[in-house]
Order: structure tokens, then C-alpha cells, then sequence
């Protein structure tokens, strides 16, 4: 239970217990009117569940992992962050983070105990070594910044070196699965092949009819991952023509529906159909995309063109994962130097 008091000297301060602290927790807000809201404020904050704030647990002595993810994890929820990613964050810490980082206070933690935390990882790939690790980083980092610890233990951690995945995906397999899909899975490999979006909720599923221009021939895909995410896609004749004509069909905002709702995943469907399709290497949707690319660079098309397709943050990164399409291009430089005669 939370109380609102007030000093003999008229500071007004809250008090409050939190679940496994032995001591009640307190909370100064100064005099006045104003000071009165801002403790009536917190109430409502507590009440809401955001017990760890950074306010609360700056004064602590001795902060421990398990206190500073919990501020952490409040100051997402405060921030609209989904459901989904704090589960994902409350997985990690609760099964692998915790139980080798909690038994002495972050100001004490080293690089060995965060190796220790690697080592649960041992079975995982890289990437998903990397992208668990990032977020154990971003709590220290997010103590560190608001002055919570004065000691951040993964300040010298680099990411394990990713292999890059190999895409099998041919122009003539995609076909395969096209012809066997569902027609609402026909629909998506349309888009996709034609867009080159990043498949998921950030881009792909996230379009809508709004976003489509027929007087000028153009879609706007909102990105969400760079700065360039954001772009203007031209629209093939053929393409057009398709759109219209789900236009009528649709009773939806969105251009990817099914049975009258907006769609935000379609794994099971494609892997069932890549596997009717008799392909026994690893496809996933984002394939598409990089066959998108490949295929226009192996045919000639411009390698700036296509990184502003892709909503690429620059030509440069287009070019270090995509250079090897280029077809002729090492050739052709090696042809610009003289010869040497005798």
C-alpha cells in the first residue's frame, strides 16, 4: 500500500513496499503545490506497476542486476514498447542473465562474469549470440547513461564475428513456390518481388492502400530500420494493373489481407509451400528480397538505384553484400590499366 505524508516541515514524501525488500521504500518531493502533484503522480506511477524508476533506485548503494533490468524494463513499458519484446527481455534475464549476474552488485561485475553468460549461449548461432548479448548491453548501457552504476562491465564487449547466411534461392525455384502457393500467399510474393521490402510488421505487412499513388505510378514504403528506409518505388504496368484489381477485392486498409484481416506473418503457409515445392535447401521470405536485388545487378541494373530500392543506408553497404553480382565489373577495371611491353 502506498501513503502520501507530509514532513513536520511540509516536505511531502510517499512511502511504499516493494515485493521481497524487507525496508519500506521513501520518496521525497520537496514543498509546495507542485511537490504534492508530482508524489501524487508517482502514486498513480506505482499503481501502474513502474515501481523501479531511475529516480527510485539512484539512491541505492549496492544496485543489483535484478533491480536495474526491472527500471529498465518500466522505463519500456512507459515508452509503449510491445508485450512481445519485454517477454523476450523477461526470458533472457530470468533464465540466463540473472542466475550468473545477480549474486554480487553491477558496480562489481567483470568481463569474466559476462563471459560466463556467453557460455549459455555456446549452442546458439552468432547472430543470435549477438543479438542476446545486445540486449544485456543495453541495460548496462542504460544504467551507465543515467549515472544508476558507475561501472559498466560490457564497455569493451565486441559482437562474435557472423558468418554470412548463403542464399540458394534461384529465379526458377521461386517460381516453383509461386505456382504452388495460396492465393493469398501468391499476393505476398507479388509484393515482395516487386517492392523488395524487408519482409515482417516493419515494412512488408505494413502497407497500405494510402501508400499507393496510381495518378503518379509510385508506392511509399515507410522503413522504419535506417534513416533512407522511407522511399518512392516506381510501379510496373503489370504491377499497377494487379493492384487495382485487388483494390476492388480488398476490405482492408492494408494491401496484405486474409479472410478480411491485415496479415503481420505468413512463415507457416511459405514453409509449407516451399516444401510442397520439393526445395530441400533453407528459403525464408527475406530470400526474396535478396534474389530482388541480385537478380536486377546481375542483369545490369544500377548499383545506386538499387540501394535506394532497398532503403539501404548507403551505396556502400548495397555494394559490400551485393558487389559479387556485378557481373564483368572486375574485368572491366582490370581492362582501364596499360599494359606493360617491353
Amino acid at each position: 500500500m502506498t501513503k502520501l505524508s507530509q514532513t513536520k516541515t511540509g516536505i511531502w514524501y510517499i512511502q511504499y513496499r516493494i515485493p521481497g525488500l524487507h525496508s519500506p521504500q521513501k520518496e521525497s518531493f520537496g514543498r509546495g503545490d507542485v511537490a504534492m502533484e508530482q508524489a501524487k503522480e508517482r502514486i498513480e506511477e506505482l499503481k501502474s506497476g513502474y515501481v523501479y524508476t531511475p529516480k527510485v533506485i539512484s539512491s541505492r548503494r549496492r544496485l543489483y542486476l535484478d533491480e536495474l533490468s526491472q527500471c529498465y524494463l518500466d522505463v519500456l513499458r512507459s515508452k509503449g514498447k510491445t508485450d512481445g519484446w519485454i517477454r523476450t527481455i523477461k526470458y533472457l534475464l530470468n533464465d540466463h542473465f540473472l542466475p550468473k549476474l545477480c549474486h554480487i552488485p553491477v558496480n562489481d561485475l567483470t568481463m569474466i562474469d559476462i563471459f560466463k553468460v556467453v557460455e549459455r549461449f555456446s549452442d546458439k548461432s552468432a547472430s543470435t549470440q549477438n543479438r542476446y548479448m545486445d540486449i544485456l548491453k543495453a541495460i548496462f548501457n542504460f544504467g551507465y547513461q543515467l549515472e544508476l552504476i558507475t561501472n559498466n562491465p560490457m564497455k569493451l564487449w565486441k559482437q562474435t564475428k557472423e558468418r554470412p547466411r548463403e542464399v540458394y534461392l534461384t529465379v526458377q525455384d521461386l517460381f516453383k513456390i509461386y505456382t504452388l502457393a495460396p492465393d493469398h500467399l501468391k499476393w505476398i510474393i507479388e509484393i515482395q518481388w516487386e517492392l523488395g521490402t524487408r519482409p515482417g510488421k516493419s515494412e512488408l505487412f505494413s502497407l497500405k492502400w494510402s501508400d499507393v499513388d496510381f495518378d503518379n505510378d509510385v508506392l511509399k514504403v515507410r522503413g522504419t530500420k535506417t534513416l533512407t528506409s522511407n522511399r518512392i518505388i516506381p510501379l510496373t504496368p503489370n504491377f499497377k494493373e494487379r493492384l487495382l484489381v485487388m483494390k476492388e477485392k480488398a476490405t482492408t486498409d492494408y494491401l496484405i489481407e486474409f479472410k478480411g484481416k491485415p496479415v503481420s506473418s505468413c512463415k507457416r503457409a511459405f514453409m509449407n509451400t516451399v516444401k510442397k515445392a520439393g526445395i530441400t535447401y533453407p528459403v525464408r521470405l527475406y530470400d526474396l528480397r535478396h534474389l530482388f536485388a541480385s537478380t536486377i545487378l546481375a542483369n545490369g541494373g544500377d548499383l545506386k538505384a538499387v540501394s535506394k530500392l532497398l532503403g539501404h543506408a548507403s551505396t556502400m553497404m548495397t555494394a559490400n553484400i551485393y558487389y559479387h553480382e556485378l557481373k564483368g565489373e572486375k574485368a572491366a577495371a582490370l581492362s582501364r590499366k596499360p599494359v606493360l611491353t617491353l
